[in-house]
């Protein structure tokens, strides 16, 4: 999941948003996650990667940053890959730009 779902920034401006990912194997595992956005944005940083037990939770944070075009309900997903396994986008957020 990524959080906030819901959000609204200033044209400049950048977003905190928080992704959850899950390890759905029964082993720790690397967790790498890389941000899908729309043309224009930026993302800080662009991708991360980290290591979660078992059937665990893993949070990696990232600040979105819009272009300077105002944009309703722009749609941010997460793209998700563990142990080398991708399982695509998995997750998304909806973020009105102004």
């Amino acid at each position: 999941r990524i959080e906030p779902y819901r959000a609204t920034v200033d044209g400049g401006a950048s977003l905190e948003l928080t992704v959850t990912a899950v390890n759905p194997f029964a082993h720790d595992a690397d967790v790498d996650v890389t941000l899908v956005l729309p043309t224009g944005w930026s993302a800080e940083p662009a991708a991360r990667s980290g290591r979660a037990g078992a059937h665990a939770e893993l949070e990696l944070r990232f600040a979105a940053q819009p272009s300077a075009t105002a944009v309703r309900r722009a749609r941010v997903a997460a793209d998700v890959t563990v142990d080398g396994v991708p399982f695509g986008q998995q997750a998304e957020a909806l973020v009105d730009a102004t």
